[in-house]
């Protein structure tokens, strides 16, 4: 039974899940302090945020257990035993029918905010099944696919608010910059994982998700977002010098932990809320606790 939930933690990368309830919280509120946008949810307020939370978690956990069986020939043939599938402790039957129970749920919880979540959920899905078909042979191709994934984890967010938050008459300027943010950083971390086994990513694509900092600052001159670019230029900086296997993936983890840390800046700079933001630092604290346990990429 240990080795399954070991198993379990592994195959659903649980570190990564504590970055997802910050996207969806900065998507909610980006929406809900801008006046042109009104709450059109099927269920109230907090089980709004409740349901879209859920939805993100679960949509997440089926594309990394389809990642998972999609890969499973493949590190077989390269030994790769930390993965589950690979050294039984969860076998591929119970990954298909965890992968199928978190897509139905998902779907039903969407069905039950609004046809907007639904239609971004079903988007995700096609985005995740696409990058999990690719990335093997095309992993430039299918960074910006999953770079996309998770600017859509942050219009999910914003869903509740319905279709609006696509009318560019309307356009919340904010919201576009945290979904052009979560684009580009996400690409330029999934194309460097794409090269942790291999040569490693170049000087120049080590420093790709400072850049995409660069690019929010642009849009939100906001002191929390330079000292958030300072931090993630330490970062790239020191990989684009060291580029190992190992440390290459210990990065990759810090790198998507750091997601946090924006959506603590967004946070603080939208309302101060200190529950929100005692949060949001529980799940930061929470994200390194479990990634002394199980990998991240």
């Amino acid at each position: 039974m240990k080795s399954f939930f070991i198993g379990l933690g592994r195959l659903l990368r649980l570190p990564n899940l504590f970055t997802l309830p910050g996207d969806v919280l900065c998507g909610f509120m980006l929406a809900q302090v801008y006046p042109a946008y009104s709450l059109k949810s099927n269920v109230s307020y907090g089980w709004s945020i409740h349901f879209l939370i859920l939805i993100s978690i679960l949509v997440y956990c089926f594309g990394l257990i389809q990642n998972d069986i999609c890969g499973y020939e493949e590190d077989c043939a390269f030994g790769r035993e930390k993965r589950p599938l690979v050294n039984g402790s969860i076998s591929l039957t119970v990954a298909k029918i965890l992968a199928l129970g978190s897509v139905l749920l998902a779907l039903i919880f969407s069905f039950a905010v609004n046809t907007t979540t639904l239609s971004i959920v079903l988007t995700i899905l096609l985005f995740s099944t696409l990058y999990n078909i690719l990335s093997p042979r095309f992993p430039r191709l299918s960074s910006p696919i999953m770079g996309s994934c998770r600017g859509l984890n942050v219009l999910l967010g914003a869903s509740a608010f319905g279709m609006e938050i696509f009318n560019f008459e309307v356009a919340n300027f904010s919201l576009i910059a945290c979904v052009l943010f979560h684009f580009l950083y996400i690409t330029s971390v999934t194309l460097i994982a794409s090269r942790e086994e291999s040569e490693g990513p170049s000087k120049l694509v080590s420093l790709f998700p400072f850049f995409s900092t660069i690019v929010l600052i642009c849009f939100v001159p906001h002191f929390t977002f330079v000292a958030f670019g300072i931090w993630v230029f330490c970062l790239t900086i020191t990989l684009s010098k060291k580029s190992t296997p190992q440390f290459v993936g210990q990065s990759v983890g810090m790198l998507i932990s750091s997601l946090i840390l924006i959506q603590l800046c967004w946070i603080s700079a939208l309302t101060g809320d200190l529950t929100l933001i005692s949060i949001i630092l529980i799940l930061y604290f929470a994200n390194h606790a479990v990634s002394k346990m199980f990998y991240s990429s």
